[in-house]
């Protein structure tokens, strides 16, 4: 589909300019955080209705948190696996339901977690990435804005 490219080009502007032009953060006009979830939306990928949104998150010790939230075809029972994420230290995920809450560690990098949505069968309705990107400020390039677009 090539919306999805002009999409994210759209995005990693808006997020690569954000603090200039009011783009995001918690002083978001409800119209742009709406325009913001859609936009999400179209880039997030699917596995048969599973996703996460935010698909990727930027954490840094001035911002520790990121709010996820987990949505599937039926409402869904979700499980995830931040064992990589832990192990390196840096991030942990903590929540329930469908409401989760991405937390920095203290080394800086890049992990995935995995959401699963499963039937009350446990049968496995699909999987859904959250790309977690941990930085020191002083270690953070000019660009590092931008790394919740180029991540994916």
């Amino acid at each position: 589909m090539k919306i999805v490219p002009m999409v994210r080009h759209v995005v990693a502007i808006c997020v690569a300019v954000a603090p200039a032009a009011g783009c995001a953060g918690p002083g978001t006009p409800p119209q742009l955080q709406q325009a913001n979830d859609w936009l999400d939306a179209a880039v997030c990928r699917s596995d048969h209705g599973v996703r996460v949104v935010p698909c990727s998150v930027y954490l840094t010790p001035d911002d520790p948190t990121a709010k996820v939230v987990a949505h599937g075809p039926k409402g869904g029972t979700f499980t995830f696996n931040d064992t990589k994420c832990v192990a390196e230290s840096v991030a942990r995920i903590r929540g329930k339901g469908t409401h989760y809450t991405a937390l920095a560690g203290t080394q800086p990098g890049i992990c995935t977690a995995i959401f699963v949505d499963k039937e009350s069968s446990a049968k496995i309705i699909g999987r859904a990435r959250l790309k977690i990107g941990f930085y020191r400020r002083e270690h953070c390039p000019p660009t590092c804005q931008t790394f919740a677009i180029v991540a994916r």
